[in-house]
């Protein structure tokens, strides 16, 4: 009797969207199935997670598993029995893929797309973060060349105001003093209207 030759199968197992997340744990019952069946895995990846016409096993969200492989056809009916003896896996479907090229098999998954979409997107955060940084770094004021900016090193004195010896230190220094009894006394004379507006005596 001749050896049956392996055949290529596509297969899309279904494992709710939590023990997706323990992605080593889902590959190893895979693995697991497949090894007991003589099967030869080609490519196993993440499809992708997906909510649920119906409750499967009272989930209503899943995450779909696309698998390749070589088997004998009689293996089928095995892997087929342990996936529903497995508490991991949910579903299964099994389809005939012979004549399914290569690049098929290696194309990205939705799951994939959307991976590679975030990975920009985080590059493009940590750009903007950097240029932030540099934005707000401390500038060195006494390195800066004045004639190629246009400033002129020293500016021109204002009109009416005199130089650090003149009218200023003298304003500041009359705010500082303390007003002697008799300024006080004639201020308050002449600041009060009722005072000023009587006849004197």
């Amino acid at each position: 009797m001749a050896e049956e030759t392996n055949h290529t199968y596509e297969a899309m197992f279904l494992v709710e969207a939590g023990a997706a997340e323990n992605w080593e744990g889902v590959l190893g019952a895979i693995n697991k199935i497949m090894q007991r069946a003589q099967a030869e895995v080609i490519n196993i990846r993440k499809w992708d997670e997906r909510r649920l016409s119906y409750a499967v096993s009272g989930h209503r969200r899943g995450t779909y598993i696309l698998s390749y492989f070589r088997a004998r056809p009689e293996a089928i009916q095995s892997i087929e029995r342990d996936v529903q003896l497995d508490e991991t896996i949910l579903r299964v479907l099994i389809l005939r893929a012979d004549r399914i090229p290569q690049e098929i098999i290696e194309a990205p998954t939705p799951y994939g797309s959307a991976k590679q979409q975030k990975e920009p997107e985080a590059d493009v955060s940590a750009a903007l973060e950097s240029q932030k940084e540099a934005d707000f770094e401390e500038v060195d004021y006494d390195s800066l060349d004045l004639e190629s900016t246009g400033v002129d090193e020293e500016y021109p004195p204002s009109e009416g105001v005199e130089d650090d010896e003149g009218a200023v230190p003298d304003i500041i220094e009359s705010l500082t003093e303390p007003e002697s009894k008799g300024d006080k006394k004639e201020k308050t004379k002449t600041d009060n209207p009722e005072e000023r507006d009587q006849d004197p005596d």
